[in-house]
């Protein structure tokens, strides 16, 4: 496996049909108002390993953010749709209902358990666990973005020059909306 240092951490090429990725598959935005957007983290994520989200929504909603041991490559997402929205993610999710802009940083633990803080939330750490999961085997990070318009960023270091706020200056965030009316 590659060193800490030198994984380049983003999207998985495998991706749902409502989710459009950008910025070199760091940036995923879910373009289409039908369905949940599914998709992965493009590595296995290490134990210990911090992993850095940033995301906006439109409205109050449910980010679900869950574990797999399959890979990504492996799967089928048109066949595998409702396994991998029953089994990998209920009843783990990340309710962040106080934020538009949500800031996370997120590290699995050897028991495989993900935690979270999220500084923006008022109970800004959360563990979530996988009790089925095992650590000894390769286990990816499963993303899904339910409502259209959801933008979430992914980074092995904080988000400090961030693609959203980039697009948002430049106004790309609300011209890709515009385009899925």
């Amino acid at each position: 496996m590659a060193d800490r240092e030198q994984r380049e951490i983003r999207f998985h090429h495998v991706f749902d049909s409502t989710i459009m990725m950008i910025e070199k598959c760091t940036v995923a935005v879910k373009d289409k108002r039908s369905g949940d957007g599914i998709f992965f983290m493009n590595l296995p994520i290490v134990v210990g390993e911090k992993i850095f989200i940033l995301g906006a929504k439109l409205k109050n909603c449910i980010i679900k953010i869950g574990l797999t041991n399959k890979d990504p490559k492996q799967i089928k997402l048109e066949d595998e749709r409702e396994g991998i929205l029953n089994e990998v993610l209920q009843p783990n999710c990340l309710h962040l209902k106080d934020s538009i802009i949500f800031y996370a940083c997120i590290s699995l633990n050897q028991n495989g358990s993900l935690e979270f803080t999220v500084p923006s939330c008022k109970c800004h750490h959360h563990i979530l666990n996988f009790p089925n999961l095992s650590t000894h085997v390769p286990i990816w990070l499963v993303f899904v973005l339910p409502e259209f318009g959801h933008f979430l960023e992914i980074s092995k270091e904080e988000i400090t020059n961030s693609a959203f706020k980039r697009s948002q200056s430049a106004g790309l965030f609300e011209n890709v909306l515009r385009l899925f009316p």
